[in-house]
């Protein structure tokens, strides 16, 4: 039933085989604006895998965080008008 799970998903595909995982500091990273949006700890968490259709971060892609830290700061500084 491996097909029809993957149809399903509208997040970036996890990790296969050889493709690089997410980096520890991304993931530092991530938590950290997370973190700035109020979400913390196990939401944080939480959120990361629900996103990524994870069952552990450890399966996240190192192109699918920059792909999300890109657009979470794309988000912010949209949120604050562009001001620096």
């Amino acid at each position: 039933d491996l097909p029809a799970r993957r149809e399903r998903q509208n997040g970036p595909a996890p990790a296969q085989g050889d493709e690089p995982r997410m980096t520890d500091p991304q993931k530092r990273y991530l938590f950290r604006l997370l973190a700035q949006q109020g979400v913390e700890g196990k939401k944080a968490e939480a959120h990361l895998r629900d996103y990524f259709r994870v069952q552990n971060l450890r399966d996240v892609t190192k192109a699918g965080a920059s792909e999300l830290i890109e657009q979470m700061i794309a988000d912010q500084k949209e949120a604050t008008g562009g001001a620096s």
